[in-house]
């Protein structure tokens, strides 16, 4: 397992002979929530063309959050 903190550059090289496979996990979501990109050029291509905006809900602030109630302040 890999952690990269937020805001950090990173880039993953397979140097070995298997398959890499890449789990990433993270939030707020920045996409659909049925999207599968097989490739960064295919995601980039699909925000640029507006089918893979991040729900709306992901994209609000915490003061909209906590006085919906969905997150309590303190």
């Amino acid at each position: 397992m890999v952690i990269v903190p937020a805001g950090t550059k990173h880039q993953f090289l397979n140097t070995g002979k298997e398959p890499l496979v890449l789990y990433t996990v993270y939030s707020p979501a920045e996409h659909k929530s049925t999207t599968v990109h097989s490739s960064k050029t295919e995601g980039e291509r699909s925000e640029e063309e507006g089918r893979d905006e991040p729900p709306e809900w992901s994209q609000r602030s915490k003061a909209q959050n906590e006085a919906d109630g969905w997150v309590k302040s303190g």
